[in-house]
């Protein structure tokens, strides 16, 4: 399943389906770093 899809449509209120913490999924913290970067500019 692709994770990044949930993902991609709630960028600020992101819920995994899985009720892990995020960071247990490093793949999904660093594009999230890098969405804010972008809407920080």
């Amino acid at each position: 399943m692709n994770e990044f899809g949930l993902w991609n449509q709630s960028t600020n209120d992101y819920e995994p389906m899985t009720n892990e913490p995020m960071t247990s999924e490093p793949m999904i913290s660093e594009p999230m770093i890098s969405e804010l970067m972008t809407n920080d500019q």
